[in-house]
C-alpha cells in the first residue's frame, strides 16, 4: 500500500506494552519512508528503473529471460531487486509471437492480512526465516494477463510499467529499441540510451582530432582562439562523463549516474558547438522530463550528432560490431581493392593485443573455412605511430591488412570479420579505410 500521513512516524515505544507484528510493520514502514524522503530531498526524480540485464544468448533466438532487474517505485517506497528481493513469477517471453513486442513489468507486494496470517508465523523451533519476495511478472500484453489475476487476491499490485519495445536489425537479431525509454534512476547498468551514447563518444573524439589538426598550426586571433578553447574544453567534459559511464555490456567505467546529469551535459555541448559554429543555440529547449526520455533525449541528438560530424572525406571509420561470437563489418560500398583497410584495435586502459592472439581476419562468411582447415586469414601488418585523422584514443594498435586472395573474399562479399575469443574482450575493434583517391597523407609517419 502507499505511505498514509503518519506512515513517517516512527513507532513509539514504552515500557510493558505488548509486541505484535502490526508494529514491527508500521517501524519499517516509517525506515522505509525517512530513506526515500531523505532521497527525494536530493531534488532529483527518484524513481525508475536502475538495473536491467537478460541472457544474450537465449534473445538471439528470440526469447527474453531477464536475469537482473532493479527499480525503484514512485510512492511505495520500495526498492525492487531482483533476484535479490524478488522472483518473477511468469515464463521467458517468446518475441517472435509479436511485431515489435512491447514488454510490460508488473510487481505485486504481499498484502497486510497476508502478511499477518497467523500460520505464517514460525515456531520457535524453525531455523529459517521466511523471507516476504516480491513477485514480477513480465508480459506483452498492456494490462496484467488473466493468468496471473488471481495474484491479487492476496497481493497489492505496486507497480505496472513499460521496460521498452524489442525489434530485429537487418540480420534479425533481438535488440532494445529507442522508440521507448521507461523512466532511469541511472544510466550505465542498463541497454538504455547505451548505442546514442556510443555514437556520441566516437564523434566527439574525431571532432576533438579535427579541431586540433585544423587549429593547432596556426597563428589564430586571440579571440578566435578562445572560441576554439571553449569549445575544445566543452568536448573535454562531455567526452569524459560518458567514459566514466559504466556501459551495461562492456566493462569500461565505474559510474551510474542519473539522467538528468547526462542530459544537461549533453545540451551544454550543444550550446557551445553551436555558438563555435556561428549558430545560435536553440532559443528554447526542452526541459527535463523524468517520465518522457525518449522524447527529450531523441530531440537533443537529432541536433547535436548532425553537428558533431565532420565534413564527408575520402577516410571511412566503421566499428567492427561482436553479434553471435563474431566481431564484424559491412565493407563501404565505394571501397576498392586499391584502397587502404587498417584494423583499429583500442582499449580503455593500457592492454596491447599480443601478436600471438592477432584475430584470423577474412570475409564473414568465409571464417568458417578459416578454423576448419587452420587458414591465417589475410596477413595484418603493425604499423608504428600511425596518423589516422581520427582518435581513437590515448592507447591503441594500428594494423594493415594486406593484399591477395583474402583480400579478394573481403571485396567480393562485401564485410570483414573474426572470430571472438577471450584475449579479445578487453578491446574494441574499427575498421579504417583510407581511400587510393584520397590526396591525404596516408596513416603512417616516417
Amino acid at each position: 500500500m502507499t505511505m498514509t500521513q503518519e506512515a513517517l512516524a516512527p513507532v513509539k515505544w514504552e515500557m510493558g506494552q505488548p509486541l505484535l507484528p502490526q508494529h514491527l510493520l508500521a517501524q519499517e514502514e516509517s525506515l522505509l519512508g525517512d530513506a526515500s524522503l531523505r532521497f527525494q530531498l536530493k531534488g532529483l526524480p527518484s524513481y525508475g528503473i536502475c538495473r536491467l540485464n537478460w541472457d544474450a544468448a537465449v534473445l538471439t533466438q528470440g526469447c527474453l529471460q531477464v536475469t537482473a532487474l532493479r527499480l525503484l517505485i514512485q510512492g511505495y517506497n520500495r526498492v525492487v531487486d531482483y533476484p535479490s528481493n524478488a522472483k518473477i513469477v511468469s515464463s521467458p517471453l517468446e518475441l517472435e509471437k509479436q511485431h515489435l513486442p512491447h514488454v510490460f513489468c508488473y510487481v505485486f507486494e504481499e498484502s497486510a492480512s497476508t502478511q499477518l496470517r497467523v500460520d505464517n508465523y514460525l515456531p520457535g523451533s524453525v531455523k529459517k526465516i521466511n523471507r516476504r519476495m516480491l513477485k514480477i511478472v513480465l508480459s506483452c500484453q498492456q494490462s496484467l494477463p488473466q493468468d496471473y489475476e488471481v495474484l491479487l487476491k492476496t497481493h497489492v499490485l505496486i507497480y505496472q510499467g513499460s521496460l521498452g519495445i524489442f525489434e530485429q536489425n537487418n540480420q534479425g537479431l533481438w535488440r532494445l529499441s529507442d522508440i521507448v525509454i521507461p523512466p532511469l534512476v541511472q544510466i550505465g547498468a542498463s541497454p538504455y540510451l547505451q548505442k546514442p551514447l556510443k555514437q556520441t563518444k566516437t564523434l566527439i573524439r574525431r571532432f576533438r582530432a579535427s579541431l586540433t589538426q585544423k587549429y593547432s598550426p596556426q597563428n589564430l586571433p586571440r579571440a578566435h582562439l578562445h572560441d576554439v578553447k571553449l569549445c575544445m574544453n566543452s568536448l573535454q567534459t562531455t567526452l569524459r562523463l560518458i567514459e566514466n559511464l559504466e556501459f551495461w555490456d562492456v566493462a569500461q567505467g565505474e559510474l551510474q549516474i542519473h539522467p538528468y546529469f547526462v542530459y544537461e551535459s549533453l545540451q551544454k555541448l550543444l550550446s557551445d558547438i553551436s555558438l563555435f559554429r556561428g549558430e545560435w543555440p536553440e532559443r528554447e529547449p526542452l526541459v527535463y522530463q523524468h517520465n518522457q526520455l525518449h522524447v527529450i533525449f531523441k530531440h537533443l541528438f537529432q541536433q547535436l550528432l548532425p553537428r558533431l560530424k565532420l565534413d564527408k572525406t575520402n577516410a571511412q571509420t566503421i566499428e567492427l560490431i561482436l553479434e553471435n561470437g563474431i566481431y564484424s563489418c559491412t565493407l563501404p560500398n565505394d571501397c576498392v581493392e586499391k584502397d587502404s583497410l587498417y584494423l583499429i584495435v583500442t582499449s580503455s586502459g593500457k592492454e596491447q593485443l599480443n601478436s600471438d592472439d592477432l584475430p584470423k581476419v577474412s570475409s564473414k562468411l568465409r571464417l568458417q573455412t578459416l578454423n576448419d582447415y587452420s587458414l591465417r586469414g589475410i596477413e595484418l601488418a603493425a604499423v608504428n605511430q600511425p596518423t589516422l585523422g581520427y582518435e581513437f584514443g590515448a592507447h591503441f594498435q594500428c594494423f594493415k591488412l594486406g593484399n591477395g586472395s583474402e583480400r579478394e573474399f573481403i571485396h567480393r562479399e562485401k564485410s570483414v570479420g573474426f572470430f571472438a575469443q577471450s584475449a579479445l574482450k578487453p578491446f574494441d575493434f574499427y575498421l579504417h579505410k583510407k581511400s587510393s583517391r584520397s590526396n591525404d597523407h596516408a596513416p603512417m609517419s616516417n
